[in-house]
């Protein structure tokens, strides 16, 4: 009988724990060091086995010794951490037991400091979406961090992820199985009996409000990204390469007049900004997306 690929994990899923893992202690050691931040919140909610039978460590296990190392590293600056992990799911490699009741279990076997504060729960992951964002939304001097890793992307709706990142009190690391995707991408947009291919087009079409065509998976990679990209990052994204936002102002300014069809400037109420402002500051009035078609 095949072994599941569940119970042992592949390379490009190590590939994903390993960027976690780097991306999370960079976040962390930021954070540690603003004085104004109450509490960092980390949210795995679709955390896997933990443990595999290889060995191999998912997320969760990835998150907690990255969390212990930064408390070992900064104990003289110390926020409170929250994490949440959640899965739904019967582990497949105990079958008597629950992925989250493993996750449960390996914590319950390491010394964990007194500030980091552990919350286990087996929800599905779309029933979590109004307290996720009513946590946001409460907690205004908290930071939050979501690790979204599903198995596919059928539960995976943009407009709660873009509900989650309006706060600005907000980072999301969204893997998504973006060859598979692509190679139906075309079809689900284009053909209204796509058997098998409603979760793609309602996905797709919340973010393509015109017909849109991809010509690699490297276009489609593109395409996703400026979908999401607001006025924040990319002052933050000029700043880290070494331009001004006066000069950054100047190119969007330059792309307004010469591609006024194919570059948008939108709103947070879905508004699209006629005059000349892009907002690029460290606390901009407003916040603003830029799209291309």
């Amino acid at each position: 009988m095949q072994q599941s690929i569940k119970i042992s994990m592949l390379e490009h899923s190590k590939a994903k724990v390993e960027l976690y893992q780097k991306y999370l202690s960079i976040y962390l050691n930021i954070l540690t060091r603003v004085e104004h931040i109450n509490k960092i919140h980390i949210y795995d909610l679709m955390c896997g086995e933990g443990i595999y039978t290889d060995n191999s460590e998912g997320s969760p296990i990835a998150a907690i010794k990255t969390i212990k190392e930064i408390y070992s590293q900064n104990n003289s600056n110390l926020h409170k951490i929250k994490v949440w992990f959640n899965d739904r799911d019967k582990s497949e490699i105990e079958l008597d037991k629950y992925k989250i009741d493993r996750i449960k279990e390996y914590c319950s076997t390491t010394s964990l400091h007194k500030q980091l504060n552990i919350t286990y729960s087996k929800k599905d992951y779309s029933s979590l979406h109004p307290k996720i964002l009513s946590k946001i939304k409460e907690l205004k001097s908290d930071r939050f961090l979501l690790f979204i890793d599903p198995y596919g992307y059928k539960k995976i709706e943009p407009k709660y992820l873009k509900n989650y990142l309006e706060n600005k009190n907000t980072e999301i690391l969204l893997f998504l199985p973006i060859s598979y995707m692509y190679r139906f991408a075309n079809k689900a947009l284009s053909k209204e009996d796509f058997t098998g291919g409603e979760a793609l087009k309602k996905f797709l079409n919340a973010l393509f409000k015109e017909k849109e065509t991809f010509s690699s998976s490297d276009d489609f990679i593109e395409k996703l990204k400026k979908k999401y990209r607001t006025n924040k990052e990319l002052h933050l994204y000029s700043l880290k390469n070494g331009f001004l936002p006066k000069r950054t102002n100047e190119i969007l300014k330059t792309w307004r007049k010469n591609r006024r069809n194919s570059f948008k400037v939108y709103s947070n109420n879905g508004n699209e900004v006629t005059k000349n402002a892009f907002y690029i500051s460290y606390k901009p009035k407003q916040e603003v997306t830029f799209r291309f078609n």
